[in-house]
């Protein structure tokens, strides 16, 4: 399961067309009365997290951007990855979100 802050991003476009024909997975927007639970024990998933840390105030240091990924069907293994976002910078960057999801789901 994909969950992305804005459907007409740049992001969400290649995500969604490596997933379907790189994966042989399907995509889809869920408007009806669906949960989480059904969503995940009817399907095989993959569950995206992120966060995005910051320096004590008055230190110049970048951000740290961290990214975890399901790399099973069952959503019970997953790999990570951690990297600089930019200074003060409190969304990722889709130029990290692009390397390291794709990266991450390819070789786990």
């Amino acid at each position: 399961m994909f969950i992305l802050y804005n459907k007409n991003s740049i992001t969400y476009g290649k995500i969604k067309r490596y997933y379907e024909c790189k994966l042989s997975g399907f995509t889809n927007t869920v408007f009806g009365p669906i949960t989480l639970k059904e969503a995940i024990l009817d399907n095989s998933v993959v569950i995206i997290s992120a966060d995005v840390s910051y320096a004590a105030p008055g230190l110049n240091s970048p951000s740290i951007a961290a990214i975890t990924v399901s790399i099973n069907a069952n959503a019970t293994r997953y790999a990570a990855a951690i990297k600089t976002n930019s200074y003060r910078v409190e969304m990722i960057t889709d130029k990290n979100i692009e390397k390291h999801i794709i990266s991450l789901i390819e070789n786990g």
